[in-house]
């Protein structure tokens, strides 16, 4: 047996939602994986605080890599983020929890063909490009889509040019 309480610092102690040993006893017998209790006003109220505390041309993206929970992340879109992806799965769960297209940024290093493909069909709108070969492969299946693909390109200040840095040399 156990008591789960819940407690909200910003909230009275009366007014914070208290979850007993006998209201979850029934989905705990029940259950044969895991179980997760997320406090969807509590995600509303933080992602509004950190709204609301930066400028308006700011747009927050949630990385679906941190929790790609279908109801977390419809719950986040239908709040205005957008999406932080980092494979084709990640994609399926942005699009299928109604974050536009256009809102998704599809990030990674090492990103395959196929993955980059698949991007470009589901008209992702930002892909991280994190090298000279990933942006000269990913232009190559641009081409086979007839599209120009919106990128943003990673580069490590730390090198220089005539260092080892594909992209130092991209100017010359």
């Amino acid at each position: 047996r156990f008591k789960l309480e819940i407690e909200m610092s910003d909230k009275t102690a009366e007014s914070y939602p208290r979850l007993k040993s006998e209201d979850i006893e029934p989905l705990i017998s029940g259950s044969k994986g895991g179980l997760y209790f997320y406090d969807f006003d509590r995600i509303s109220y933080q992602f509004n605080k950190l709204k609301n505390t930066l400028p308006d041309n700011f747009k927050i993206h949630y990385a679906l890599k941190a929790n790609s929970n279908l109801t977390i992340c419809r719950h986040l879109s239908s709040l205005g983020a957008s999406a932080d992806v980092s494979s084709t799965g990640e994609i399926t769960a942005a699009l299928k929890t109604g974050y536009l297209q256009e809102e998704i940024i599809f990030t990674g290093p090492g990103k395959t063909d196929e993955e980059l493909k698949f991007a470009i069909d589901m008209s992702v709108g930002l892909i991280v490009v994190e090298s000279l070969n990933e942006a000269r492969r990913l232009n190559a299946i641009a081409k086979q889509f007839d599209i120009v693909q919106n990128i943003l390109v990673r580069i490590n200040p730390l090198y220089r040019v005539g260092s080892d840095s594909r992209f130092a040399s991209i100017d010359s």
